[in-house]
């Protein structure tokens, strides 16, 4: 499950069209993909002595919703209480009409669910949406539940949502409280990221060693993962990663998504900025800060996270179905890519609640998530396993 952007996908059969990519095929063999020239990026620039940062990126971001076309009272917005989705519910809530805009979203349970809750309640009221929200719990949602979409066999990419269950969800509820457009704050983080040049720290992940259930075949393949790749997108690849993601389940509900971080404009406007105004995010929070929002939504403690919710779901659903899988059959043990006796050994630790350093047992969903999609999509005769 390390996510390369590139044409190729885990099936033959299968490609991915990438950003600004061409396909072309004469309808007698494989399909090629044309890749474009790598895209042009920023540097950032130096401020003006009289530059106001925060209003400047007020203006940019009105600039770029008006740009979409949507009906108020047929919209939602993603409200998690995270700074991306609060800065885009800020500037719907205004716009006109704004007021009838449906806010919702997927919380966490415990003590960060309390605190995420009490996050989007200040926000919903802040940006004036004045009708009902939709909260969808996630613990109620559970990935792998038996109501949900992969326990009932629905054909699922590896590259789906992992938490499809809630989020399909919530995305019913929006579809049926009548909305057909739905924006997000995808590509929030990579609007002000630090570029490579301001990175002192190894990218997160770079010392991960490799899960004792992955075969030495697997691991040899992974040591390939930065070949054949696309080559720079105009929108960072995590955002297109992320847009990729939540695609599925929205527009299977009817729903069209908006990512305005993710619009030519904004991008510009973020790589354009000095560091410091990127660095911890320092513009989204200050944007909101100027709104009199309070430092427990500008600056929390706790934030939002869907580990225990995985922890659980494992618990609960993913073990137990792995265990059932290696007994009738396990098609990632029948290629090679997986050692059943450390996948049950690693069953055996998530029952007796031993985690891995930094919670790395939540990575066996991956493995689950990849069985799935097998499973699901070569029963199509022109998919099979790459």
């Amino acid at each position: 499950m390390r996510f390369r952007y590139t044409a190729e996908t885990l099936f033959t059969g299968l490609l991915r069209l990438t950003e600004r990519a061409t396909i072309r095929s004469d309808f007698t063999g494989t399909p090629l993909v044309v890749y474009p020239e790598p895209a042009q990026h920023w540097a950032p620039r130096e401020l003006a002595p009289e530059a106001d940062v925060v209003a400047g990126y007020e203006t940019v971001l009105d600039q770029v919703l008006a740009e979409y076309s949507f009906i108020p009272d047929m919209t939602a917005a993603q409200v998690s209480g995270g700074l991306d989705s609060a800065n885009i519910a800020l500037s719907l809530g205004s716009r006109p009409g704004g007021r009838t805009i449906v806010p919702g979203a997927v919380v966490v349970g415990g003590r960060r669910g309390e605190l995420q809750a009490e996050r989007r309640r200040l926000l919903i009221d802040r940006a004036g949406f004045a009708v009902p929200d939709e909260q969808v719990t996630a613990s109620a949602h559970l990935p792998f539940c038996p109501e949900g979409a992969r326990a009932g066999g629905e054909r699922l990419s590896p590259y789906d949502e992992q938490y499809e269950e809630a989020l399909t969800t919530l995305h019913r509820r929006f579809a049926d409280r009548g909305a057909r457009y739905v924006f997000t704050g995808v590509g929030g983080d990579e609007m002000v990221a630090l570029n490579r040049t301001e990175i002192t720290a190894q990218p997160v992940g770079s010392d991960r060693v490799f899960m004792p259930w992955l075969t030495a075949k697997t691991c040899q393949a992974a040591q390939h993962s930065d070949e054949g790749l696309a080559p720079t997108s105009a929108i960072n690849e995590m955002s297109l990663i992320a847009m990729g993601y939540s695609a599925p389940s929205l527009l299977k509900a009817g729903l069209w998504p908006y990512h305005p971080f993710t619009h030519p404009r904004l991008i510009r406007f973020g790589e354009w900025l000095p560091e410091e105004w990127r660095r911890n995010k320092r513009l989204p929070r200050e944007r909101l800060t100027r709104r009199g929002l309070p430092d427990r939504v500008t600056h929390p403690k706790v934030t939002e996270s869907f580990a225990e919710t995985m922890d659980l779901a494992l618990v609960r659903y993913g073990v137990p179905l792995l265990r059932r899988l290696l007994s009738d059959g396990f098609r990632l043990v029948d290629e090679g890519l997986i050692d059943p006796d450390r996948l049950t050994d690693a069953c055996d630790r998530i029952e007796a609640g031993t985690p891995w350093p930094r919670n790395r047992q939540r990575e066996v969903f991956d493995a689950l998530a990849v069985e799935h999609a097998i499973r699901t999509l070569t029963d199509d005769p022109a998919l099979t396993l790459r």
